[in-house]
């Protein structure tokens, strides 16, 4: 009995040691977060950029542009017909106030729903400005064991 309690006493005071040595190696190989800025955006990408402060002997200020990534995605910027500047896209449908409609703006791609599917239609204006049109004639929902069906 006393071998068994012995055995486990290491275990446990083995295992508390390896938690600390990991918590400090994870600690060392992920350090404190670096603050990028957006240098540059297009339509599919963004170019991040670590800007450092630095001062030389005789104090003259400069700054350096040190580490840049660049990210990559289908869609991730839209250009803001206002501003024309290249803003980040969102998935958002916005209803409208009183609920007749609801549309998708903050995309490379504009969605325009009625708020009646079936006497409506849905409109999307791409960005070369074309409108296309679509009225379905019936929906379909599966949930994995249940299937609904409504035609119009």
């Amino acid at each position: 009995m006393k071998l068994i309690h012995l055995f486990s006493g290491v275990l446990l005071a083995s295992s508390s040691l390896q938690a600390q040595t990991l918590s400090q190696a994870t600690a060392i190989a992920n350090p404190s977060p670096v603050n990028y800025v957006i240098g540059q955006q297009g339509a599919s990408s963004r170019i991040w950029q670590k800007i450092v402060q630095t001062v030389d002997a005789q104090g003259n200020v400069a700054f350096q542009t040190n580490q840049t990534y660049v990210e990559l995605a289908t869609g991730l910027n839209f250009k803001n017909p206002k501003t024309g500047q290249w803003v980040a896209s969102s998935e958002q449908i916005n209803i409208s106030p009183d609920g007749s409609s609801a549309a998708a703006t903050n995309g490379q791609h504009q969605v325009y729903f009625p708020g009646n599917i079936y006497s409506g239609q849905i409109k999307m204006v791409t960005q070369d400005g074309q409108v296309i049109q679509s009225q379905p004639i019936g929906l379909s929902y599966f949930d994995g064991t249940r299937a609904f069906q409504q035609i119009v």
